[in-house]
């Protein structure tokens, strides 16, 4: 019980007296007006046909935001984001959403749908249904969390599976100088029994029980000698797989243990980064050494994703050449995984994460990336985007995992004059991702996207032409399919207010597992309305056409912002 008085006990003595010593500053009261409403929303009709599903043919979205000024000394922002189409998402992430941000000099409230991160190992950008505090009282830095994570359900589910009702809370105290800075995290959430009936505890036959996980982590960084900066993380977290109480109770010796109930299910992970980087400023130099380990299985219900079973060493680099014309930075160092010696295959290799951006004329500018280590993103490729419906919401937590990318791009400007500009660009990009989903998770997939591009701009008529040539190459299991082909983009100012465009993509799509070759087309045309500088009316149509089917997608938006 001793070290759980330590970890907690911080959060109610680190705003002692700067919380309450606050008051009004009494100038602005007597100078201000009482209440100052600002802010915008976005109001769409969306049609779509050629779709087989459950949404009527016209649909709505709604966002918007307003911020509600008090004495210019408070402020209530108001977010809202909500449409009757049913969206599917992954990771049950939920789409309709209102949240609640007051704030008040050093303080400010989450209140409703949102999300909070308190680091890469324990609570990490999680969508959560509660309320959030994040406090900065002189050196302290606090955020604290406490709501739903998950919905109990087991209906529209094809996505996630059936859930339990999930609830979390936690808190991340810091202290910090400008020589120091010293904190601990705490993340703790857990399944409800009965949220779940029985008969639904089944999924892709496997049976789901009641879970319940703990996270406990320390950190801190320093400088010295002015250009030496160490820092440093560790976390530890539990997690039991089965809270019935079946299971007897055990005792385990870690971190997180003084908060966490364990038995026979309980499984224990710890991941700990420490780094070391040394800035000379003369030379724009900044060089240092990192170490990560990351246990297998390493998880949390505070991620979606997390990247584990790993050890990196790592040299850091980062360097400035003539100014800022050329900028070079990354990690290179040594990977091994299977850290346990558990797997039949193991893979000790050089990793690295190179960045360089070279802007050598007023002309011409060049970048090159690479990263060979591992992570999760979400994957847009250039099929993905020709053959998406246009303005359907996009599962952007629809993560693979990602062991290699590189990216090229080049953009060299032709000509510059007071009536024209014209410029070519290339982009090209690599990247070798494994599914994360069902049955797939063996397969991995090679995705090659290449776009060139002539872009000329009438700078007195407002109208810019955009030609390109897209290319791109997905390798998936057992199969691989190609394409390329043109695309063309006109914009074109009517007035000072009325700005139309139109962009059409077609790409020869080859699949040879189907021994099928077709035309992918992809056409939009927009037009946009300033009706006046706060009010605007958007309005746009789209035609898809792929292998199958044909779909036709039209738009209308009202877009009002105020202050």
């Amino acid at each position: 019980m001793m070290k759980k008085y330590i970890l907690s006990i911080g959060v109610f003595f680190s705003v002692g007296n700067p919380l309450w010593s606050q008051t009004f500053e009494m100038d602005k009261i007597s100078s201000s007006k009482p209440v100052k409403v600002s802010g915008g929303i976005n109001a769409n009709l969306l049609s779509t046909y050629g779709m087989n599903n459950e949404n009527s043919p016209v649909n709505y979205y709604i966002s918007g935001y307003l911020n509600f000024s008090f004495f210019q000394s408070i402020n209530l922002p108001v977010m809202i984001n909500y449409t009757d189409r049913k969206v599917a998402l992954s990771q049950g992430y939920r789409f309709n959403q209102i949240s609640i941000h007051p704030s008040y000099k050093w303080a400010t409230a989450h209140i409703g749908t949102t999300a909070m991160s308190f680091s890469p190992y324990t609570l990490n950008g999680h969508q959560f249904t509660g309320t959030g505090l994040e406090l900065s009282p002189g050196n302290w830095r606090i955020r604290v969390m406490s709501g739903r994570l998950l919905k109990g359900q087991h209906e529209d589910t094809l996505n996630t599976g059936p859930t339990f009702k999930r609830t979390g809370y936690g808190y991340r105290l810091e202290y910090n100088t400008s020589k120091f800075t010293l904190g601990t995290t705490l993340f703790k959430a857990a399944d409800h029994q009965g949220s779940l009936p029985q008969q639904h505890r089944i999924f892709h036959d496997q049976v789901l029980n009641p879970g319940e996980n703990t996270v406990a982590g320390l950190h801190f960084s320093t400088l010295l000698f002015k250009r030496l900066q160490l820092s440093g993380e560790y976390a530890n977290s539990l997690i039991t797989k089965d809270t019935s109480p079946v299971y007897e109770k055990v005792k385990l010796k870690t971190l997180a243990s003084a908060f966490h109930t364990s038995n026979g299910t309980t499984e224990s992970g710890n991941a700990l980064k420490l780094a070391a980087n040394y800035h000379y400023a003369a030379t724009r130099t900044t060089i240092g050494l990192g170490y990560e380990r990351v246990d297998p299985n390493y998880t949390t219900y505070g991620g979606y994703y997390f990247v584990n079973d790993l050890v990196n060493y790592t040299l850091n680099f980062n360097q400035q050449v003539s100014g800022d014309k050329i900028i070079l930075g990354g990690n290179i160092g040594f990977q091994k995984d299977d850290i346990k010696n558990t797997k039949l295959s193991k893979q000790s290799r050089l990793v690295a994460h190179i960045h360089a951006q070279a802007n050598l004329s007023d002309k011409l500018q060049m970048g090159l990336n690479f990263s060979n280590f591992r992570s999760y993103k979400f994957l847009n490729d250039t099929y993905s985007r020709i053959e998406r419906i246009p303005n359907q919401v996009i599962d952007t937590l629809d993560y693979s995992l990602v062991s290699q990318t590189l990216g090229f791009n080049i953009l060299q400007k032709i000509s510059k004059t007071e009536e024209k500009e014209t410029s070519l660009s290339l982009n090209s990009s690599y990247v070798a991702s494994r599914n994360i989903h069902g049955e797939e998770n063996s397969g991995k997939t090679d995705i090659i996207n290449s776009t060139f591009t002539f872009s000329m701009k009438e700078l007195k008529s407002r109208l810019t032409y955009l030609f390109s040539v897209n290319h791109f190459y997905n390798g998936v299991p057992g199969n691989t399919i190609s394409g390329i082909g043109p695309a063309l983009g006109i914009q074109k100012g009517l007035s000072e207010k009325v700005r139309i465009s139109l962009n059409t993509s077609v790409i020869r799509v080859k699949n040879p597992l189907s021994d099928s070759n077709y035309f992918a087309t992809n056409a939009q045309a927009n037009m946009q309305w300033n009706i006046h500088k706060s009010s605007r009316i958007l309005m746009n149509t789209g035609l898809v056409r792929n292998q199958s089917n044909v779909f036709f997608n039209g738009n209308l938006g009202y877009n009002y912002t105020f202050n």
